[in-house]
């Protein structure tokens, strides 16, 4: 009821939106009316086509640095045993030794993509890449968690970010693990924050899918399990969007587990019923601890952190720069109560963790990135340290580099006016630029430049220099801020150049080292020689009868190559009886053997051989280090030592070619 009187005052009480509720930073809550819908209405349809646009141009990159040139490469030897063992699933075909799943979900949908469309290295590689751009577009769901800009800056840092676009672009399950596990994290989170039952209850079957999928997709499975463990210790699993129709006591509605059950029981059994695909569980966790323990291959102690700042500089200063500036700066209004004056509106947004029962709001992110960042950096420190390890570290650290990033955004340039502003930028591009082309010219030099250090630091002063001297001028606010975007960009950049290298430029000479086992290219070159030699003997590019010889176990990366020859034959030894029972060169078969078997090879006279390159190893163990007990000279260090690390920093190119594993074919004259 309102009594009007002269001098009576009329007050408007609005009630947030909900994703203005939830907005970390309170930001959403008014605090005066609103103008009126005929004016606020254009503002916020501008602002959301706006944002819808951004991400359909992030995502439209995404798209583009994951399927560029997908099958260019020949699938690894890791990358062969996935899919080799999916091809003989959808062929109904079997051969002794040959590599078991380790994913029943990946395992299950090649199989059924190799039985519907077809095979080859791209299509392999497929799936994983389209679960890597679905994880792109999870940080939607996360603005009213951290925030609209900050969701945003996660996905730009998500579609760029050289490690989850390897893992993308390669036949491997660790794409989908990632983007299972992100999705039942988010699923959680909206659940205990739905405005109503129907939505928690949506939210809670999608947990309820993408959980049962998770727990079969492979071993990082294993290691992003923890993530989860934490994430509901600390915002925990409360029934405050549960609807009427869950029954009491119980956490989650009964259809729920309904939800969960029957994909589980699909996923792990490959999605057609294939029930040797049961055995992918315990072989993922085999194969994760072997990884982590390196039992199998290890990497050094400062291999990760070298990857973090080679591939993620971004990350790297930023990512642990957001780190500590959330806990300096908690996030205010994090999962605040809000108390209605309308009951029906009360609701309650704290979830039900008795971990933190009692604590501040604001330090739950702050908790769970820190932990998050805490534990991938323990297994950082194990013994292993594969590269599936991490995306355990880099996703959190994009998070928190968001965080800050979005605190940077309002108006950066504050007091500085245009020209000052276009003076500053113009300056430090100039410096910038002039350094990366000295150093590049610096480094093509064989000879040792004396002053190569001392040029850098003079560059590096006069780039601080301005940067000084612009904050006594306008302000060390302002400057801050927009030294602070200036490198962001500069750093971004630099992210990108390195996702490119990694993941588009990869050569015999010029490894990366982030895989370390890789396919020859002249894999594919012993696979049109045998196709060629069969066509002419045998009037089909895939009849002739090939002996293919392994040492231990089936070679994946040859069985997948040479998958479609009808009468390839896997042994550990060659059956000199052979020879006897066929006559005329022309139905002998092929011999596809490893060369350092050749002298021991029960082959008849009119056999001939000719020697493929298969496989080729790069550590960055490899690049030329200085060696004890030896004096060289300043230029002899240069040209020994330095020269070649710097190089292959700056383009990823060597001196010397990799090692190699090569096979001989014999063929009959």
């Amino acid at each position: 009821m309102r009594e009007t009187t002269e001098h009576s005052v009329e007050v408007s009480i609005v009630h947030p939106t909900s994703e203005e509720v939830h907005r970390p930073d309170g930001a959403g809550v008014p605090k005066s009316a609103p103008p009126s819908e005929e004016k606020a209405a254009p503002a916020v349809a501008q602002t959301a086509t706006v944002e819808h646009l951004l991400y359909a141009v992030i995502l439209a990159a995404a798209v583009l640095l994951r399927l560029i040139g997908l099958g260019r490469e020949p699938l690894s030897p890791q990358e062969s045993a996935a899919a080799w063992s999916a091809w003989l699933a959808a062929n109904q075909q079997f051969v002794v030794g040959a590599p078991a799943p380790e994913s029943a979900l990946l395992y299950g949908l090649q199989s059924l993509l190799f039985w519907l469309i077809g095979d080859g290295d791209a299509l392999a590689r497929a799936i994983p890449a389209l679960f890597g751009v679905a994880t792109v577009l999870l940080p939607w769901f996360w603005r009213p968690w951290i925030g609209r800009t900050a969701a945003l800056v996660v996905a730009a840092l998500f579609a760029i970010d050289p490690w989850l676009m390897a893992f993308s672009r390669r036949s491997d399950a660790a794409a989908l693990t990632i983007f299972l596990g992100l999705l039942t994290l988010t699923a959680l989170w909206r659940r205990s924050h739905a405005l109503d039952a129907r939505q928690a209850l949506r939210w809670e079957r999608t947990a309820a899918v993408a959980a049962a999928l998770f727990l079969t997709s492979g071993p990082l499975m294993w290691g992003l399990l923890p993530v989860l463990a934490f994430f509901i210790l600390i915002y925990g699993v409360d029934r405050s969007g549960a609807g009427e129709e869950t029954p009491s006591g119980w956490l989650f509605h009964r259809s729920t587990w309904l939800w969960f059950g029957v994909p589980l029981a699909l996923a792990a059994t490959g999605l057609t019923l294939r029930f040797e695909a049961l055995s992918a569980l315990s072989a993922s966790l085999t194969a994760w601890i072997v990884a982590i323990a390196g039992l199998e291959r290890t990497n050094p102690l400062a291999w990760p952190f070298a990857r973090l700042l080679l591939d993620q500089p971004l990350l790297a200063v930023f990512g642990v720069l957001g780190v500590a500036s959330i806990w300096a700066q908690p996030i205010s209004g994090a999962l605040r109560r809000e108390q209605r004056s309308d009951p029906e509106q009360q609701r309650e947004l704290q979830g039900a963790s008795w971990l933190l029962r009692g604590a501040d709001e604001r330090l739950r992110l702050p908790i769970f990135l820190s932990v998050w960042v805490a534990w991938g950096l323990l297994l950082w420190l194990l013994p292993g340290r594969p590269p599936e390890t991490l995306p355990i570290v880099g996703i959190p650290l994009a998070i928190a580099a968001a965080l800050l990033i979005d605190r940077a955004f309002p108006r950066p340039w504050g007091d500085l006016t245009g020209l000052e502003l276009f003076a500053l930028l113009v300056i430090q591009i100039v410096l910038l630029v002039a350094g990366s082309i000295w150093l590049a010219a610096s480094v093509n030099d064989l000879i040792f430049n004396e002053q190569i250090w001392l040029r850098s630091g003079v560059l590096v002063g006069l780039m601080a220099a301005v940067w000084l001297t612009f904050g006594f001028w306008a302000g060390w606010r302002s400057t801050g801020r927009v030294a602070l975007i200036f490198y962001i960009v500069v750093l971004a950049a630099l992210t990108v150049r390195s996702g490119w290298q990694l993941n588009h430029t990869a050569e015999l000479m010029q490894p990366d080292g982030f895989w370390p086992v890789h396919t020859h290219a002249e894999m594919r070159l012993l696979v049109q020689d045998v196709e060629r030699l069969s066509s002419i003997r045998r009037g089909d590019p895939h009849e002739i009868e090939v002996q293919l010889i392994y040492n231990l176990r089936p070679h994946p990366a040859l069985g997948w190559s040479l998958r479609h020859m009808r009468n390839l034959h896997h042994v550990r030894t060659l059956d000199a009886t052979v020879f006897d029972i066929v006559a005329g060169a022309q139905r002998m078969p092929l011999v596809i053997a490893p060369t350092s078997r050749n002298d021991s090879l029960p082959l008849p006279d009119p056999y001939i051989g000719s020697r493929y390159d298969v496989e080729y190893t790069w550590r960055l163990s490899m690049l030329p280090a200085p060696q004890q007990g030896v004096i060289t000279d300043a230029s002899a260090e240069w040209r020994q030592v330095q020269r070649p690390r710097l190089r292959w920093l700056l383009y990823r190119k060597v001196d010397q070619p990799p090692p190699t594993e090569t096979v001989t074919l014999w063929a009959p004259r």
